[in-house]
């Protein structure tokens, strides 16, 4: 891994296209109708379904178990979220009224929660890539015959 050439730069790059894609759609389609809103909504479902797809595939048959893992646990989260705003929201929503306006205040504060998670997300994911740029820049120190560099 050569740290001069930004080990983390396609990752980065997919990250801030997905956050800029994300946020133009948003604005984009709150001065559309329901029709074009819901067609949008279904796209990203398929787009996300297909995802998870991938998340199944790689806990399978990923040879690394830690990533397996990993995968593991971000598919169920998503199905778990999933499963609990879909229950919550057929099952008279105990927290709101069962109206449509309180429906949407509902989903709302799901979305929020959502980002608030990604962001915290991407907080670990900057955790992570620093303990990896560490340990790489650990891995690279010259060592001294019969002892490390440090001694």
């Amino acid at each position: 891994m050569e740290l001069e050439h930004g080990i983390f730069d396609v990752k980065l790059h997919e990250l801030k296209r997905e956050y800029v894609r994300m946020q133009s759609r948003l604005r984009l389609f709150q001065g559309k109708d329901l029709e074009q809103v819901h067609r949008e909504r279904e796209r990203l479902q398929q787009e996300y379904q297909a995802q998870d797809r991938l998340l199944e595939e790689t806990v399978r048959s990923c040879r690394c178990r830690t990533m397996a893992r990993l995968a593991e646990l971000q598919r169920d989260y998503g199905r778990q979220a999933e499963e609990l705003l879909q229950t919550g929201l057929t099952a008279g929503q105990q927290d709101f009224g069962s109206g449509g306006r309180d429906r949407a205040e509902a989903v709302t504060l799901c979305a929020e929660f959502a980002m608030d998670f990604a962001t915290q997300t991407m907080r670990y994911a900057m955790i992570t890539a620093l303990n990896a740029m560490e340990l790489q820049l650990q891995a690279d120190i010259p060592r001294t015959e019969g002892g490390d560099a440090n001694e």
